[in-house]
């Protein structure tokens, strides 16, 4: 499994494969192994990093289990407080494109 930094580097282009080496310097600015990395320079013993490593992705996977256990949302409400809405989600705005529209979403939903 990607990292989400290397899978935020690579959406950025559907269907392009990554310049060389794009992919390797995403990894290496990943927060998490840096910050582990960090924690075991000082002084944090490598069997602490583990079980908070295994603690966290028990909770991970107790999480996606609740979610796959639970119905469906309504089809009214599919679509709602996402990310993207599968309109254009690559389309790229400008910063005072982005910003009217949102007060716009946020005006019509009030």
């Amino acid at each position: 499994m990607q990292d989400l930094p290397a899978q935020r580097a690579l959406a950025r282009r559907p269907g392009q494969i990554p310049p060389a080496g794009e992919l390797q310097a995403w990894l290496e600015r990943d927060p998490l192994p840096s910050y582990r990395r960090r924690l075991g320079a000082d002084g944090v013993p490598e069997a602490t990093l583990d079980a908070i490593e295994h603690a966290a992705m028990e909770q991970v996977e107790q999480a996606t289990e609740i979610c796959k256990a639970s119905p469906a949302p309504a089809l009214a409400t599919a679509f709602t407080d996402l990310w993207a809405d599968g309109r254009n989600s690559m389309a790229e705005l400008s910063y005072r494109d982005a910003v009217a529209a949102a007060i716009a979403q946020e005006m019509g939903a009030r």
